[in-house]
């Protein structure tokens, strides 16, 4: 005659599956937000990418700063640069959403993985979130062959966090879109006195890139 598990033992089963749960659970769920994180960085450095040549291709130039999208910013009527390529470029849910705006397609504060935080200071630049809610804050200066990019992937939702889902990016003359930095060492380092997060963001994506497009928890 076969006998039943006592109540003894299905409390003790009960009482290990529960340990195991608590201690991999929270691994699983980590693991599977940097994934999300690492997707969406990578998918948004491809949809970055993909737009700059575009505009490149539509001027029929091969340098950045010569076609209507790398000229110098014209944010007020929207006919070259940033504001120009931004609104011709990509699918926009939110327009002119930086700055002084409310509300703000950015957060108000944004973390460093050691806890600092600081905000994102990018005024002189024009700000649009997308309709998947990647946002941008794009600033050129054509003069300097210069395009700055604040990129968060998911716009002013959750984390907030620089190497997470925010980072720095510039364009090259020849159309190349890359981290502002080459030197991902300089992720979450402050370079400077101000409280910038673009201070922190430099390097990131490089350091992503190099991993094989995968964000890890290391710091």
């Amino acid at each position: 005659m076969k006998k039943g598990f006592t109540l003894a033992e299905v409390l003790v089963t009960l009482s290990i599956v529960g340990v195991i749960a608590i201690l991999t659970i929270p691994s699983l769920v980590k693991n599977y937000r940097y994934k999300v994180y690492s997707n969406s960085i990578e998918k948004a450095y491809s949809q970055i990418s993909a737009a700059v040549k575009q505009a490149m291709d539509d001027d029929m130039t091969n340098d950045w700063y010569k076609s209507t999208s790398g000229a110098i910013d014209d944010n007020e009527n929207c006919t070259k640069g940033s504001c120009y390529f931004l609104n011709n470029y990509f699918k926009l849910a939110r327009k002119n959403c930086g700055g002084s705006s409310s509300p703000k397609c950015f957060a108000d504060t944004y973390t460093n993985l050691d806890g600092s935080s600081g905000n994102l200071n990018f005024e002189r630049g024009y700000c649009a979130q997308t309709v998947n809610g990647m946002t941008m804050c794009m600033n050129i200066d054509s003069v300097n062959a210069s395009t700055k990019i604040a990129l968060d992937t998911n716009g002013p939702s959750q984390p907030n966090i620089v190497g997470l889902d925010t980072f720095i990016l510039q364009v090259l003359p020849n159309g190349e879109v890359k981290d502002w930095t080459d030197n991902p060492d300089l992720c979450n380092t402050k370079a400077s006195e101000y409280n910038n997060i673009a201070d922190y963001a430099t390097g990131c994506l490089v350091k992503v890139m190099r991993n094989n497009w995968t964000i890890t928890d290391d710091k």
